[in-house]
């Protein structure tokens, strides 16, 4: 007998005396939830989850599966490109250097010409 099996021998041991020393509103209290326990996890194991449903719907499926596409390509296409010509163009046409937009001071500068 293994670690394991002695260990829960004394656990089924250590329970059993404890039930017998409890009244009959006590077990029967126990057994109604017991039931329900199973019960729940009877139902869970049936898949009352998504992917689940998703396998035995396959118009939710195929819903999810669109619904996904459509948000992907709306991200893509709405995003902001990170990286523009005309910013390049408007850095080196304007009348401040680049490196002056790396300066901390820059900031302050562009709030005193700022007409509000």
């Amino acid at each position: 007998m293994t670690k394991e099996d002695e260990f829960a021998h004394r656990l089924i041991t250590a329970l059993n005396s404890g039930v017998r020393e409890m009244d009959a509103a006590t077990l029967q209290q126990l057994s109604v939830l017991r039931r329900q326990a199973v019960a729940s996890q009877h139902s869970f194991a049936h898949g009352h989850h998504i992917l689940s449903l998703l396998q035995r719907h396959s118009l939710a499926s195929v819903l999810l599966v669109l619904f996904i596409l459509i948000s992907g390509y709306w991200f893509v296409q709405t995003r902001q490109p990170a990286y523009s010509p005309e910013t390049d163009i408007l850095l080196l046409t304007g009348d401040l250097p680049p490196n002056a937009y790396a300066d901390k001071t820059f900031s302050k500068w562009l709030e005193a010409r700022s007409p509000f």
